[in-house]
């Protein structure tokens, strides 16, 4: 089938859903899976991702696709590490690995649960705005479902390519504002054009006790920032791209994450799902 016509028909199913829904509750989507917490100490994140298994895998096909093009293989760093989830995707192909978090209570349970089974893991405590590393010290940086919680998005990236010795690469993550659901219902509310702005849109109204700063970004912005950091984009992944209650509900995640594997190069370009991943290279110095 044509990529066009398979794209126009996922539109308009999402389009039919979306409409219901809206005219069914007046309101804009609450979305659940954000949680309201005082600091990062306190977030469960094992509780965060239970149920979440397709998401889950979904992250570790783009991860492990985007690595594969990689060819720097010494050290690598996982910002926002968080428990580790994606330990597996990369720690047999580095021969040091460096887990970056905030919160050092993280990091202790982290290093209790998995350091035996990873002997070349280390951890860090620091922030995507601030790397406790020396200038050029990595090959390889990992930033997965972080930049939701940073509204300035030029600030790590900066940091990012200090650390980043040159021709290092960078997989880095990011809330998609413009995904298709959000298209539906911005087109339904009549709101499409402040959807489309270049700026990112807070939802920190759907989580207003927290102290975390919870934004979702426009691609097309964050591309711009990655090419004026001095990096070259060499892929792009759209992620999750089926994280429909009903689809979850109907279809068993073999077959959801069968498509999954297809779709994430394919719809890319549109800017589909919620989670857009960048494989970019810091350029070599001349």
């Amino acid at each position: 089938m044509d990529y066009n016509i398979q794209f126009h028909a996922a539109y308009f199913l999402v389009f039919c859903s979306e409409r219901q829904r809206v005219l069914e509750s007046g309101i804009m989507d609450t979305n659940e899976n954000l949680k309201t917490v005082p600091h990062y100490d306190f977030y469960d994140y094992s509780t965060f991702w239970s149920g979440r298994n397709y998401e889950d895998a979904s992250d570790k096909i783009a991860v492990t696709a985007l690595l594969k093009k990689t060819v720097s293989r010494n050290s690598i760093v996982d910002v926002g590490a968080g428990l580790g989830r994606l330990v597996p995707c990369y720690a047999h192909l580095f021969r040091q690995v460096t887990l970056v978090d905030p919160s050092s209570i993280q990091l202790k349970r982290t290093e209790t649960e998995i350091g035996q089974t990873y002997p070349n893991v280390s951890f860090l405590q620091g922030t995507a705005e601030h790397l406790p590393l020396a200038d050029e010290s990595v090959d390889a940086i990992v930033c997965v479902r972080v930049s939701h919680h940073i509204p300035d998005i030029a600030v790590p990236v900066a940091e990012y390519r200090r650390v980043l010795a040159p021709g290092g690469y960078l997989i880095f993550e990011i809330a998609n504002k413009i995904n298709v659901k959000s298209r539906v219902r911005a087109f339904l509310k009549m709101k499409s054009k402040e959807l489309n702005d270049q700026d990112p849109v807070s939802v920190k109204d759907k989580a207003p006790e927290s102290s975390i700063a919870f934004v979702n970004h426009n691609p097309n912005t964050i591309a711009k920032i990655l090419k004026k950091e001095g990096f070259e984009i060499v892929s792009i992944r759209s992620v999750s791209n089926f994280r429909w209650t009903l689809f979850k509900k109907i279809f068993p995640i073999s077959w959801l994450l069968f498509f999954e594997r297809m779709a994430q190069t394919l719809l890319a370009p549109a800017w589909f799902g919620p989670s857009i991943y960048f494989l970019a290279r810091k350029k070599p110095l001349k």
